[in-house]
């Protein structure tokens, strides 16, 4: 059970098992199609991009991440990604900002428990 998510909501009652794993959370959006300029700038900061250049005769790639490459992030499908809170905390203020639609829901990551 690697990757088995555990949704912690508040009201739930409490776990007869110890919880072995990391905090993370799911970070979900919504943009319309009405809205192509918008989806384009998400695209690029979800998923970074990559930009060629000239520089000096000699043609440069340079690449811009985004949060998919961020350590300890992993795209579970469309528009919802797993992270560490921080982060999720980051992108979701910056999507809020732009009033795109976006839920932050706190999961644990379980890791398989350690043997005695």
């Amino acid at each position: 059970m690697d990757n088995m998510l555990t949704t912690m909501r508040s009201g739930d009652e409490p776990w007869e098992e110890a919880i072995v794993g990391r905090r993370c959370v799911l970070v979900s959006w919504d943009v319309t199609l009405e809205r192509r300029p918008l989806a384009v700038w998400v695209n690029r900061l979800v998923y970074g991009r990559e930009e060629t250049v000239e520089a000096g005769g000699k043609e440069c790639v340079r690449k811009y991440p985004g949060y998919v490459d961020a350590p300890g992030v992993s795209r579970v499908g469309q528009s919802v990604l797993l992270m560490p809170p921080a982060i999720g905390a980051e992108l979701a203020e910056r999507l809020q900002a732009r009033r795109i639609p976006c839920e932050v829901i706190p999961v644990y990551r379980r890791v398989a428990a350690r043997s005695g």
